[in-house]
């Protein structure tokens, strides 16, 4: 079903939605924050990449520029209007809606994505059958213990005792067959 959804708003929904059916506690807390922050961050930065208007200047040769595609639009369609009332095409440049993207940029996120890789690992490893509750355990708490991490969930654990209102994370149903 995922791989059939198009848009990546509703990808995230799906994956959010599964996350808080089947997980619990700091454990839901816990891979939440992995979508909600890097995953959801890199996807973005990733769009960008793949899918904004790119261009190029003299005077920064070795960067990349990009720009919102609706952005690059409206400034093509102002061009074409001014070509059809004989007026000059020129169509002045808000360099606010440019994006400079130079060579540290990439490294920092292919960087960015091999981290992501290992957190996703990990996050795996908390729920992977194969491995024994110990090991599911282990992986948990290494995530949990992720500089990422680490303040997020301390913010959110003093916002819950701040906050009568804020209902605690969920946990599973006892699955003990009473013996």
């Amino acid at each position: 079903m995922y791989s059939e959804l198009e848009n990546r708003a509703a990808q995230l929904r799906m994956i959010n939605s599964a996350i808080r059916a089947t997980l619990h506690g700091k454990h839901f807390d816990v891979v939440s924050l992995l979508v909600d922050t890097e995953m959801r961050g890199a996807m973005k930065y990733r769009d960008k990449l793949a899918h904004w208007c790119w261009g190029h200047s003299d005077e920064l040769p070795d960067s990349l520029l990009i720009r919102e595609p609706s952005y690059q639009l409206a400034s093509f369609a102002k061009s074409v209007k001014q070509q059809g009332q004989k007026q000059p095409t020129e169509v002045p440049l808000n360099h606010d809606t440019v994006f400079v993207i130079r060579e540290p940029d990439l490294d920092g996120f292919i960087k960015r994505i091999g981290r992501l890789s290992d957190l996703l690992q990990l996050a795996m490893g908390t729920f992977w059958k194969a491995n024994d509750d110990k090991e599911r355990a282990e992986h948990l708490q290494q995530l949990s213990n992720a500089p990422e991490f680490r303040s997020a969930l301390a913010r959110l654990a003093e916002s819950r005792r701040n906050d009568p209102t804020t209902q605690q994370p969920s946990q599973p149903p006892d699955q003990s067959d009473g013996s």
